[in-house]
This record gives structure tokens, C-alpha cells and sequence, in this order.
């Protein structure tokens, strides 16, 4: 009450003492003032809505941008290191990938010179004890508030050169850090082993790192291009997979979580991922139609998160809710095995045979519960997959393993009955351009099953009135190779891995060889 008075003394006291000049604009005023007091009224009201868009601001730097120096042959040495550093407002975190740009070409990850009109190579490599030339880098994080999260092959330990992007830092939350913030930074240290027999002269070598992070991804970029600046969104495929020329791989970022992919179009003509999905799942994220291969309009939101790599005790054996596991930054690597488990996964190695994450069938049809799927035959029109993509057809035909491989081997006719394995020879679904990885399965909580050994990836197809079908691949570095094309049931409760096709896909399902 006290501040409306010393509010309206105030205003009073400047009317006097404004119009004190003239006593009778005062009384006139005075008497206007009487006469017309207003009374108090709520009729109507006026509102006013403020917005401020706040724009993710980030950039991404390297100091020094330039390292060297000597190294006589028959010794190691460090070449130098560089602080990454990168500042980012995305509530959405970032990561940081890096793939050899050497002479600006994508992929070449060699050091290189030029002797006498010839170019000598300096290939990288990661040998304990090597008996010729290499070059390697080393990450690691550097302490600070925003510290960035290094996958584990990186992390302190010699790793190639990548020859394809690959992520070495990430964060999966951030807050304005202003563009004078410390930032998330690493080092990368390169170092390198000179032969005794190495030519001399001046070995240049170039490391291209990306900052992602998903609101400002360009989705109008042709990923053939390999632009370091902007890839185009999975979920954009329908603009830009025509491009992609038969036997042609190129990298694309899935928009719900800025990993990058590699995807080809393959013997079949379809565009398929090369390496296995690693979509974390969050329950306390709706995903939608937009972003995922949900129907339109609809929304997913995952009743359980993807377990970490140390809390695989948590998987549940069953497809009444969904279930995935992330075992960490590991890889197949076929003859280098790395033990994980009791089994065996590399810890580092080509981005292609990226381990990804396991998930149960209910978590690769995008649902909460998979029961009321039950006709055995049939297929589900949706997926776990980024928009535009979907989970491969069981079966032969369009859109399944069977289909890849008759493009790649003459025996493919060898098929013989439902359900049988098939024997192709001289081809291994392991190699390019399929890539296929050899991680196994989660087949309870205690652990992984068949790693090094054998593929699971799941299909669409439903198995009656808990198991679905699979694809399967076994053995490796062999000259048989051994297949099952999507005809096997297994039960849902399994954990397997997933590789996407880009739709459109023949909805028709075909359970026989032709």
C-alpha cells in the first residue's frame, strides 16, 4: 500500500511543480481531474510475448596447426602435439572426428614426399616393435570443466591414422561456454618410427579434424564430396542418396546423436549402411517420425536406456520392453583380437567393423513391447533406423543379405531349402564392400556369445509369436564363407546388431530361393 502512495504523491507533486506558472491551468486541471476520475476497471488486458532465439555458436581449432621435425633413421620420435579445442553451446554435446587428409585427399593417411620426381610413402601404423617406417596419434583429454570423453582405443594409445571419419572425442551435454570458455579439449601427439632404410628428405602429412553436433548439420551436401565442413543427415536421404553411384561409399551423420556412417550402394542397388548402429537409446527421449523410421506423425519413446559397457548384468532376456547394450569403442578385428568378455573384439581398428550396440528385436522395431506381433511370415514397417531407412527384409529377394551377395558371387543359385546355410566361395561378407563384423551376440546377462566367430543382424520379419528372423554370417579371413539368409527364427530376447537399408524397399517377402 505504501509504494502505490509514494507513486501517486510523486506523480501529484510533478504536476505541481510543472504547472505552478499558471494558477488557472492548474484549477482547470484540477477540475478536469475531478470530473473525470477514472474508476477501476479490469475489462480488458493486452499481453505481450518476448522471444529470444539463442543460435548454436561453435568452432573448432588446432594449436599449433603446423608440427615437425627430425628423426634420423632407426629411432622414434615425437613429431609434436596439438591442442584441439572446441567451443560449443549445444545443449546436445558435440564430438570431434578425424580422418588422414594428406595433399587434401580424403582418407590418405600417409606421410609423403617426393624424391627424384617419385612419391615415397610413410604409411601409418601401430607396430610395437617395427622393423620399417610408420606414423601414429595419440589422444588424450585435457582437464576442465568441460573435459571431452575419449573412446578407448584412442585414449592414450597409439592409433592409426584414420582413413575414414572417425570419432576421437565427444560430449554428450554442453552449456554456453562463451567464446573466451576453456572449451573441450584434447591433445594429439604424433609420433613417428623412421626405418633404417627410409630415404631422405621432407614427409608431410595432413589430419583433418570435424566438429558435429546436430543443429547445424547441412543436410543439401552431397556426401560424395567428402565437404569437411557439412554432411548431409541420414535422414535426408531421399535428397541425396541418388548420387551415390553403384560400388561408391561416402559418410553421412545421423541427426538424432551427430555419429557419422559409412553407407554404399551395393551389388543389389541399394544403399545400405557398412558399418553397425550405435544409437544410444534414452527413455527420457521421444523420438519421432521426423528422425526415425516410425510412420508418420507417430512418436517413440523407449521404455529402458541402452545399457553401459559396464552394466551388462542389466540385460533383461526378453521382448516385452526394449533392451540394448553398448560395449564400448571396440571392433572386430578379425587376426588382432582384443579380450572383452571372454571373447574377442579389438580395441582399435577399421571404423567399419565399429562394434555399435546389441539390441533385443523389440528395440530394432522401435516398440515397448513386441507381443501383439504374431503372424508368423510377416513384416513390421518400422525401425529403429534413422528416417529414411529401415531394418532389411528376411528372406530372398529384395532388400536382404541373399540379394547383396548374388551381385558378388556365381554360386548364389547354390541356396538349397529353408532355413539351410549357404556356401559361397571365394567371397567373405567380412571384407569390403559389406564389411560385415564378427561381434556375436548378447545372449543373457552373464555376456557375449560368438564373437570373432559369427554375425547376427536382425531383419523385420516377424517369427510368430515370439521370435523374429535374422541374418547371419560365419566365419572369417576364410575362403568359405558361410550364410544365413534371414530364413532362421531366433527369439527376440537376443541382443544383435543392425545394419540399415535406405527405403524404398519391396514390401513383398519371399521365404523360398527362386
Amino acid at each position: 500500500m505504501s509504494n502505490r502512495n509514494t507513486i501517486r504523491n510523486n506523480n501529484f507533486h510533478y504536476s505541481l511543480t510543472t504547472l505552478f506558472a499558471s494558477s488557472l491551468t492548474i484549477l482547470t486541471l484540477l477540475s478536469l481531474s475531478i470530473l473525470s476520475s477514472p474508476k477501476a476497471s479490469a475489462d480488458s488486458s493486452a499481453d505481450v510475448n518476448v522471444s529470444v532465439t539463442v543460435p548454436a555458436t561453435c568452432s573448432l581449432t588446432a594449436n599449433p596447426d603446423t608440427l615437425s621435425t627430425t628423426i634420423t633413421p632407426g629411432n622414434t620420435g615425437t613429431i609434436g602435439t596439438s591442442t584441439i579445442k572446441a567451443i560449443c553451446n549445444d545443449p546436445a554435446g558435440l564430438a570431434v572426428y578425424a580422418v588422414g587428409y594428406t595433399n587434401d585427399t580424403y582418407g590418405n593417411n600417409n606421410l609423403a614426399s617426393t624424391v627424384g620426381g617419385t612419391t615415397i610413402n610413410i604409411p601409418t601404423a601401430i607396430a610395437s616393435s617395427p622393423s620399417t617406417s610408420q606414423w601414429n596419434m595419440t589422444i588424450n583429454a585435457v582437464s576442465g570443466d568441460f573435459a571431452p570423453t575419449i573412446p578407448q582405443d584412442f585414449e592414450n594409445t597409439a592409433h592409426i591414422i584414420p582413413t575414414q571419419y572417425t570419432k576421437v572425442a565427444y560430449r554428450n551435454t554442453m552449456t554456453d561456454m562463451g567464446t573466451n570458455a576453456t572449451g573441450a579439449q584434447f591433445n594429439a601427439t604424433f609420433t613417428a618410427y623412421i626405418g633404417p632404410t627410409q630415404a631422405a628428405g621432407t614427409y608431410n602429412g595432413k589430419v583433418k579434424f570435424l566438429l558435429v553436433h546436430p543443429n547445424v548439420i547441412d543436410s543439401s551436401t552431397n556426401p560424395a564430396t567428402e565437404a569437411p565442413s557439412a554432411l548431409p543427415t541420414m535422414q535426408t536421404v531421399s535428397t541425396w542418396g541418388s548420387s551415390v553411384t553403384a560400388g561408391q561409399e561416402v559418410t553421412s551423420v545421423d541427426a538424432r546423436d551427430g555419429k557419422l556412417y559409412t553407407v554404399a550402394r551395393l551389388a543389389d542397388g541399394h544403399l545400405w549402411m557398412t558399418q553397425n548402429l550405435d544409437l544410444d537409446l534414452d527413455s527420457t527421449r521421444t523420438y519421432t517420425s521426423a528422425d526415425t523410421d516410425l510412420p508418420a506423425n507417430a512418436t517413440w519413446t523407449p521404455s529402458t536406456s541402452t545399457y553401459a559397457s559396464n552394466n551388462i548384468s542389466a540385460w533383461e532376456w526378453s521382448h516385452t520392453a526394449p533392451r540394448s547394450y553398448d560395449p564400448g569403442e571396440l571392433y572386430w578385428g578379425g587376426d588382432i583380437d582384443y579380450t572383452y568378455m571372454n571373447q574377442t573384439l579389438n580395441a582399435a581398428g577399421d571404423t567399419h567393423y565399429h562394434a555399435g550396440n546389441y539390441y533385443n528385436w523389440t528395440a530394432a522395431v522401435a516398440m515397448n513391447d513386441s507381443t501383439s506381433q504374431t503372424v508368423d511370415e510377416t513384416t513390421v514397417d518400422q525401425s529403429i533406423c534413422p528416417a529414411g531407412w529401415t531394418l532389411p527384409r528376411p528372406g530372398y529377394g529384395d532388400g536382404t543379405l541373399y540379394g547383396i551377395l548374388s551381385g558378388y558371387d556365381a554360386n548364389t543359385n547354390a541356396v538349397i531349402g529353408e532355413g539351410t546355410h549357404y556356401v559361397a566361395s571365394g567371397y567373405n561378407a567380412s571384407d569390403a564392400p559389406i564389411y560385415f563384423t564378427y561381434v556375436g551376440n548378447v545372449i543373457s546377462n552373464s555376456g557375449i556369445s560368438g564373437a570373432n566367430s559369427t554375425s547376427y543382424y536382425w531383419t523385420n520379419g516377424v517369427g510368430g509369436s515370439s521370435e523374429a528372423y535374422d541374418l547371419r554370417s560365419y566365419g572369417y579371413h576364410s575362403d568359405v564363407f558361410n550364410y544365413s539368409s534371414g530364413t532362421t527364427k531366433n527369439g527376440r530376447g537376443f541382443g544383435k546388431s543392425i545394419r540399415c537399408i535406405a527405403r524404398p524397399v519391396s514390401s513383398t517377402v519371399v521365404f523360398a530361393p527362386e
